[in-house]
């Protein structure tokens, strides 16, 4: 069976993400979601997200060590204030900026 989005073709809403051309998830034509899909489908096989764990296990790594630092320099109270949400973006960044990197053998 089918997953169900292999059913929907998107609404007009979807217009409003088309910055200068369509992309791979604001196009509503079917033939060229699908051309557009295979270009990229190698790079989310299991294969190939495995082969990033190691980058991405050494992001956290860092991205914890600075958590860390952070809470062993509390203010009186015991509590480190921070925003998390900024701070998984960068980690967000790092670890998909070093694997666009591998990708293509920058």
């Amino acid at each position: 069976m089918a997953p169900f989005c292999a059913f929907v073709i998107y609404s007009e809403y979807y217009d409003a993400f088309v910055s200068i051309r369509r992309g791979l998830f604001n196009t509503r034509d079917r033939a060229e979601h699908t051309r557009k899909r295979k270009t990229v489908s190698h790079t989310f096989s299991a294969k190939s997200i495995s082969q990033f764990e190691q980058y991405m296990h050494h992001n956290l790594e860092m991205f914890t060590m600075q958590w860390d630092k952070m809470a062993s320099n509390a203010a009186p109270g015991g509590y480190a204030h921070l925003d998390a949400l900024n701070w998984f973006n960068y980690l967000a960044f790092d670890i998909i900026g070093k694997n666009h990197l591998i990708i293509y053998n920058f």
